[in-house]
C-alpha cells in the first residue's frame, strides 16, 4: 500500500512537470514564432516580433517561478520530502572544550547580534558602495551592456531600415548585412576595452550612463517614434512635433537619470541587472533581426552557376547617354513637376522653351495616382488597381498585367529603365527578373568581373545617420535627418573610379547633368543589334529638397527655391534636347516630359486643392515649329500609347490613344487615385474621376472606389 502511494504521488508530480514544460514551451513558441504577415512593413513586423519574444521571455519566466512553487506546495501537500534519500548535514553547534555550547547560549548569541543589526547593516552598506569587479567580471560587463547597445544601435536599426526600404535603396540586406556587421563588432570591441579599463566609480557610472543610452535607444524605436516624418526630401516642421518632443525628452531623462540613481545604492545589483536585461533584449531583438533574414531567397544554382536573385541586380547607368539612330522613345520623369510650377516658369523665363521645337504642351493634364512608387510605375505600366482588389494583389501583380515591356522587347528595343522606384518589391524574385530585369540592358546581375559598386564607408556613415535619426530623441532628429537619394548617393563608389557601364544609377540631378555634359550624347554602339532604343529617365525635378540652381547646377540640398529648381530641371532637358539635335536623332525621336505625379500634400480626407503632373509630349518626325500649348483632356494612361506611336509596327490601339489624338474641347472621363495618409502610413486609395479642367477642382468627383491598406499599410513598397 506504501509502495503505490509512493508511486502515485511520484507520477503526479511527473504530470505536473509535464503540464509545466508544455506551457512554457506554448508560450516560448508562440513568442518566436515569425508571423508570414505579407502587408506589413519589415521595420514594423520586427517590432511585432520582439514585443511577441519580449512578452514570451517574460510569460516563460513568470510561469517557472508559479510552476516551481506549485511543486513545492504540492510536494507539502502529498507530504514529499524534497530532502529524501539525500546526505543533509546537521545543525552546526560552536564546540568548547569538546561540547556543544547550550542552547541558551546561542539565543543570548542571537540576541547580542540584534543590538548590533544598526551597525552591521551600515557596515554591508559600506561593502555595496565599495563593491569593485575584478577585472574579468568587468570584462564580462563590458562585453554585454556593449554589445547590447551597439546591436539596438548600429545592427538592428540599420537592417530594418534597409529591409523596409526595399525597392528604393541602391542595396539590399544581402548586400550590406555583412560589412554593418563588421564594423559593428570593432565599435564594440573598442566599447568594450575602454569600459573594461575603468575602475570603481568611473567604470559603474560609464556602463551604467551606457546602458541606459541602449535602453532610451531601444524605447524610443519600439514606443516613442509615432508619427515620425518620412525621408522623402520634404522640408519638416518640427515645431509641429512638440507633444512628442517632449515625451521623449521626459522618458529619455527618466531612463538615464533611474538606472545611474538605483547603482548609487547598491552597484552590483545595479550592474547586474543591467547586464540581464541587456541579455533580453539582444535576444527579443535578434528573433526579429532573424526573421528578416529568414525572408531572404537563397540564390539558386543552374548549370553550376549562381542565379542571382532580384536583390543583387544592379541598377546602372550602362546606355544612359545613348541613343539609336534608328528610332528612339525618349521619357524624362521630372519628380513633383506640377503644371502650375511650369504656368510660373513660363512667366519667368519663356525662353526655357524655345529649345522644344515639335513639342506640344498639354496644360489641361490628369496624373495617375500618388506618390512616385506608384506614379513612377503607372509610366511604364499603365495598369490601376482593379476595384475590390486587394492592395498588395495589386502590387504584386501589376507588372504581369502589363505588356508594355514585354512589347518593345519583342519590337527589339533596347530598354534602360534609370529610376530608383521600379515597383517590383511587392514582386517574387523570380518573377521580377524575367518580366522587368531581364529586358533591359542596365539592371544585370553581377558578373565575376564586375567592379564593386559599395562604398562601405560611405554606406556605414550613411547608415549610422538613419539609424541615429530613428532612435535618438526627438531633440535630436533634426540633425540626423536625411532623405532617400542622399543615402543612396552615399552608399556608391565614385563614379569615375569604376566603368560607366557598371555606375548604381542614383537620382540626383547635378550629378546627372554634370556627366550629360561631360560625356554628351553618343550613338549606342550596338545599335545595329536592335531596331530602336527606350528610354525612362527618372530625375528629381522639383521635389524636395531643393539642390540645383537655375542652371542645373548642385547646390546645398534645401537651399534653393521652388521657382529655381523648375527652371533649373527644364534647363537640363533643354540640354539634352539640344544635344539630341546636334546628334543628328531629334526627328525620329519620341519625346515625353512629364512627371510621376504633381504638387501634392499629405493628408487623410479628400484632396481640396488639383494636382496635375506636366506633360510635354513630340512625336517622331513632328513639325519643325515652336512648341504649341493645348487645352486637350490628356492622361497619365496615354504616355504608353503615345510611346508604342513611335516603335514601328506596334499595336497602339491595344494601349489606347495617343496625346496627339486628343482635341481641344472633347468629353472625356479621365481617372486618378489619390494615397491617403496619417503622416506615417498610408490608409487608403481614393479614386476620383475628372471631367473638364484639371485645374478647376469642382471637375473632381470621388466614385466610391476604395481600397484599404493593412494596418502599418506604409510598407506596402
Amino acid at each position: 500500500m506504501n509502495v503505490r502511494s509512493e508511486t502515485l504521488k511520484r507520477l503526479v508530480l511527473v504530470m505536473h512537470d509535464l503540464v509545466a514544460l508544455l506551457v512554457i514551451g506554448f508560450i516560448l513558441a508562440c513568442g518566436f514564432t515569425v508571423p508570414a504577415y505579407a502587408y506589413v512593413d519589415p521595420s514594423v513586423m520586427t517590432y511585432t516580433i520582439q514585443a511577441l519574444a519580449g512578452v514570451a521571455v517574460a510569460l516563460g519566466a513568470v510561469a517557472g517561478v508559479a510552476f516551481r512553487r506549485t511543486r513545492r506546495a504540492l510536494m507539502r501537500m502529498l507530504h514529499i520530502d524534497e530532502n529524501a534519500n539525500k546526505e543533509v548535514e546537521g545543525d552546526v553547534h560552536r564546540i568548547r572544550d569538546g561540547v556543544a555550547l547550550a542552547a541558551a547560549n546561542e539565543a543570548a548569541a542571537t540576541a547580542k547580534a540584534q543590538t548590533g543589526r544598526s551597525s552591521r547593516r551600515g557596515a554591508k552598506q559600506s561593502v555595496l558602495d565599495a563593491y569593485r569587479p575584478k577585472w574579468w567580471q568587468r570584462l564580462i560587463l563590458s562585453a554585454i551592456v556593449s554589445a547590447f547597445v551597439v546591436f539596438t544601435l548600429f545592427v538592428v536599426a540599420p537592417y530594418e531600415i534597409i529591409s523596409a526600404s526595399k525597392g528604393s535603396l541602391a542595396f539590399g540586406l544581402r548586400d550590406l548585412w555583412q560589412p554593418i556587421a563588421i564594423y559593428s563588432v570593432a565599435l564594440a570591441g573598442i566599447l568594450i576595452v575602454v569600459l573594461t579599463l575603468l575602475r570603481g566609480r568611473a567604470f559603474n557610472a560609464a556602463l551604467i550612463i551606457l546602458f541606459s543610452f541602449g535602453l532610451c535607444c531601444y524605447v524610443q524605436a519600439m514606443f516613442l517614434n509615432t508619427g515620425l516624418p518620412s525621408a522623402d526630401g520634404r522640408a519638416i516642421t518640427w515645431t509641429d512635433y512638440q507633444k512628442p518632443t517632449i515625451i521623449s525628452a521626459i522618458v529619455w531623462i527618466a531612463l538615464l537619470a533611474v538606472p545611474l540613481e538605483l547603482s548609487r545604492l547598491n552597484r552590483k545589483a545595479a550592474q547586474g541587472v543591467a547586464a540581464i536585461v541587456s541579455v533580453a533584449l539582444v535576444i527579443v531583438q535578434g528573433v526579429g533581426v532573424a526573421s528578416l533574414f529568414a525572408a531572404l531567397e537563397e540564390a539558386p544554382v543552374a548549370d553550376g552557376k549562381t542565379v542571382y536573385t532580384a536583390d543583387q541586380y544592379i541598377l546602372t547607368e550602362q546606355d544612359m547617354f545613348t541613343v539609336s539612330p534608328k528610332s528612339n522613345v525618349i521619357v524624362l520623369c521630372l519628380d513633383t513637376y506640377d503644371t502650375n510650377f511650369l504656368l510660373r516658369v513660363q512667366q519667368i523665363a519663356p525662353e526655357l522653351f524655345d529649345e522644344l521645337t515639335g513639342f506640344t504642351w498639354y496644360q489641361d493634364s490628369a496624373g495617375s495616382m500618388i506618390p512616385t512608387r506608384y506614379g513612377a510605375p503607372f509610366l511604364y505600366t499603365g495598369t490601376y488597381p482593379i476595384p475590390g482588389e486587394d492592395i498588395h494583389e495589386w502590387l504584386v501583380n501589376r507588372h504581369e498585367r502589363s505588356t508594355f515591356l514585354s512589347d518593345l522587347h519583342d519590337a527589339n528595343y533596347s530598354i534602360g529603365l534609370y529610376t530608383d522606384t521600379t515597383g517590383t518589391a511587392s514582386m517574387p524574385e523570380d518573377r521580377v527578373r524575367e518580366v522587368v530585369y531581364d529586358k533591359t540592358v542596365n539592371i544585370k546581375p553581377p558578373e565575376e568581373d564586375a567592379p564593386s559598386v559599395l562604398d562601405e564607408r560611405g554606406m556605414i556613415k550613411a547608415m549610422a545617420t538613419c539609424a541615429l535619426y530613428r532612435d535618438l530623441p526627438w531633440l535630436a532628429k533634426p540633425f540626423c535627418w536625411f532623405y532617400t537619394d542622399e543615402i543612396n548617393n552615399a552608399m556608391t563608389v565614385d563614379y569615375e573610379t569604376i566603368p560607366q557601364n557598371w555606375v548604381p544609377y542614383t537620382i540626383d540631378d547635378a550629378a546627372w547633368f554634370s556627366k550629360l555634359q561631360s560625356q554628351g550624347l553618343s550613338i549606342d554602339p550596338n545599335a545595329d543589334e536592335y531596331a530602336g532604343a527606350y528610354r525612362f529617365i527618372h530625375l528629381l525635378g522639383p521635389h524636395g529638397p531643393y539642390s540645383i540652381d537655375e542652371e542645373g547646377n548642385g547646390i546645398e540640398p534645401g537651399t534653393g527655391n521652388l521657382d529655381s529648381v523648375a527652371q533649373g530641371s527644364l534647363y537640363m532637358v533643354d540640354d539634352y534636347i539640344r544635344r539630341l539635335k546636334e546628334l543628328g536623332v531629334y526627328d525620329q525621336s519620341t519625346i515625353i516630359i512629364t512627371a510621376d505625379h504633381g504638387d501634392w500634400y499629405i493628408t487623410q480626407a479628400p484632396l481640396t486643392i488639383p494636382t496635375t503632373p506636366i506633360m510635354l509630349a513630340k512625336p517622331a518626325y513632328a513639325p519643325d515649329e515652336p512648341m504649341k500649348i493645348s487645352k486637350a483632356p490628356i492622361s497619365a494612361y496615354d504616355v504608353l500609347a503615345t510611346c508604342m506611336k513611335g516603335v514601328e509596327g506596334a499595336d497602339v490601339e491595344k494601349y489606347g490613344r495617343p496625346l496627339e489624338d486628343y482635341a481641344e474641347g472633347e468629353e472625356r472621363d479621365r481617372r486618378y487615385i489619390m494615397t491617403t495618409s496619417d503622416g506615417v502610413h498610408d490608409v487608403s486609395l481614393l479614386e476620383y474621376s475628372i471631367t473638364g479642367d484639371v485645374l478647376d477642382m469642382g471637375n473632381w468627383h470621388l466614385t466610391g472606389n476604395e481600397w484599404t491598406y493593412p494596418p502599418s499599410g506604409s510598407g506596402m513598397e
